[in-house]
């Protein structure tokens, strides 16, 4: 039987903040941790030998908990876990700990303030690449904002189409990553009224709590340096936001060089390269946003591909309770 890791990003109640988003409440969190031990275990993310010997078994099964992008939700999620004895993977980007705003969450908060917004905030975008000649790439090829939208057949397991546009625009389509920073913080501050920099100030975990986390038994691996798509980048760059991203991790304190070492693909994105790099770093295990179990095979790097679990897969919205997707 094989290892189910299981994926957790936001982790809170909507309604203690200002915008809305994909989120497992608070009490939902508990319900599922609950039960994933009265189920099966959850296993100490540290044990190189017990996580290879749940990718190998055939006749047992367990779950190992990650959480990504280093909210301050997951302070909570900390503290609950270590009342239980429980420990899980923790994933910060660097720039998230330096206090910038990932384009990932700056999108979050303009479409969850108010779904009505997402025509407007489109036709912004269109304004704004008009107005400044902003290309963007589909294909391998440079196109502009027009051609762009008429030729967009992307689809998404949770987004309508008005959402991934958004997502795929500011996080990844448009060419050069200022300009995607130039137009989310105009967004933010016309639809939400904030600057990006106060919201990353509330949204994420600062050192001294991750610390605090680590101290509760909590482990902590690479979300890259810039949380960029891998797969994106070139070989040089992509040595560097996995080179730079375990270093700091070390000089901050918050991993141990000698012990395993766990990486976490920004976006799910990666390449050939990307897995030969985190092998010649010796990087014991990297986690995808590919749904399913993740268990040994034959194929090589196969520990550098693993598959996880979204939370949302074990939760039964009908009944609002935890349930098995196998």
């Amino acid at each position: 039987m094989p290892l189910d890791i299981v994926m957790y990003h936001y982790v809170r109640n909507n309604e203690d903040n200002y915008f809305d988003t994909y989120c497992r409440r608070k009490e939902e969190f508990e319900a599922q941790i609950n039960f994933f031990v009265k189920s099966s275990k959850i296993i100490n993310p540290l044990d190189e030998k017990e996580i290879n010997f749940y990718l190998k078994s055939k006749k047992e099964r367990a779950f190992l908990l990650t959480f990504d992008d280093g909210y301050i939700d997951h302070l909570y999620c900390a503290e609950f876990l270590s009342s239980k004895n429980l420990s899980g993977y923790f994933f910060p980007p660097l720039n998230v700990i330096n206090g910038e705003l990932l384009d990932v969450n700056g999108v979050h908060v303009l479409i969850g303030k108010n779904d009505s917004l997402l025509e407007k905030i489109i036709s912004e975008i269109i304004k704004i690449c008009l107005e400044n000649n902003f290309k963007l790439v589909k294909n391998s090829k440079e196109i502009d904002i027009d051609n762009y939208l008429n030729n967009f057949n992307c689809s998404s397991r949770y987004d309508d189409k008005n959402t991934l546009i958004i997502k795929r625009i500011l996080q990844r389509d448009l060419i050069d990553e200022k300009n995607r920073k130039y137009i989310l913080d105009l967004l933010l501050e016309i639809f939400i009224g904030k600057k990006s920099s106060l919201i990353a100030k509330d949204l994420y975990l600062n050192i001294e709590q991750m610390i605090k986390m680590k101290e509760m038994g909590m482990c902590f691996g690479s979300h890259g340096n810039t949380h960029r798509w891998l797969n994106y980048l070139s070989a040089k760059n992509q040595k560097e936001e996995i080179r730079k991203s375990f270093t700091s991790l070390i000089n901050l304190n918050l991993i141990d060089n000698n012990k395993i070492k766990f990486f976490c693909y920004p976006y799910g994105g990666y390449n050939k390269k990307s897995l030969e790099l985190l092998s010649e770093h010796n990087i014991n295990f990297a986690v995808t946003t590919e749904f399913g179990s993740s268990s040994f095979n034959k194929e090589k790097f196969y520990n550098l591909k693993l598959p996880r679990w979204d939370t949302n897969d074990f939760w039964d919205n009908k009944w609002r309770k935890p349930c098995n997707p196998f």
